[in-house]
């Protein structure tokens, strides 16, 4: 359901940019990376795209637990806050524990 809402956000921002940028938080690309890394400490930790050419990035900070999803139609260098938050107080953050064993596979 999440991902059909997404989808259906990212073609509205597509196809109606004027609609979709009162409604979304739309600004060019650089001007929210600067924002995100400056006010928010995030960085990009994941990035993908949709068969319409859609572009989804996660924004995330590891010490507050502070995120931003952000969507980028297809051809156009501006980016639309989708969703933002904070991670759970009890969920642990992003620095893994070291490995108390050698790894089971090798690539």
């Amino acid at each position: 359901m999440k991902r059909i809402l997404v989808s259906a956000i990212g073609l509205a921002v597509a196809s109606a940019p004027q609609l979709a940028m009162a409604k979304l938080s739309c600004y060019p690309l650089t001007q929210i990376e600067r924002a995100l890394d400056a006010e928010y400490g995030e960085m990009r930790r994941f990035s993908g795209r949709e068969a319409t050419g859609i572009e989804y990035r996660l924004y995330v900070n590891g010490k507050t637990g502070s995120w931003s999803w952000i969507g980028i139609p297809a051809g156009t260098g501006v980016g639309c806050l989708i969703f933002a938050g904070k991670a759970d107080e009890d969920m642990p953050r992003l620095d893994p524990p070291a490995p108390t064993s050698p790894p089971q596979a090798q690539f």
